[in-house]
């Protein structure tokens, strides 16, 4: 079974993230429709690739988010949530 095919409560996310090679602590936002589950990760690059890798429908490519001054890729999951891959904040060239 596709790892995506899991990613439908906290565990499930964990295990999602784990397949990332992604720590597997708690989003920093509740788990919902519409607001999205933020997850920072200290190898972004390899956490995108991975993604990638696993055909995750891509909702927004790698950008930068001003606020943060960090990069980040949303996803959305088979159940149709939102999954934000971040880099650490303070990550992002003011010129990326």
């Amino acid at each position: 079974m596709p790892i995506l095919a899991l990613v439908r409560d906290q565990d499930e996310v964990r295990r999602f993230l784990q397949a990332l090679g992604e720590p597997t602590a708690p989003p920093k936002r509740a788990h919902s429709r519409g607001d999205p589950n933020l997850h920072t990760s200290n190898d972004f690059d390899a956490a995108v690739a991975r993604a990638r890798e696993l055909d995750a429908p891509i909702l927004l490519d790698v950008h930068r988010n001003p606020n943060a001054n960090h990069r980040e890729l949303r996803i959305r999951d088979p159940d149709g949530y939102t999954v934000v891959l971040a880099s650490p904040d303070g990550d992002a060239e003011v010129g990326a």
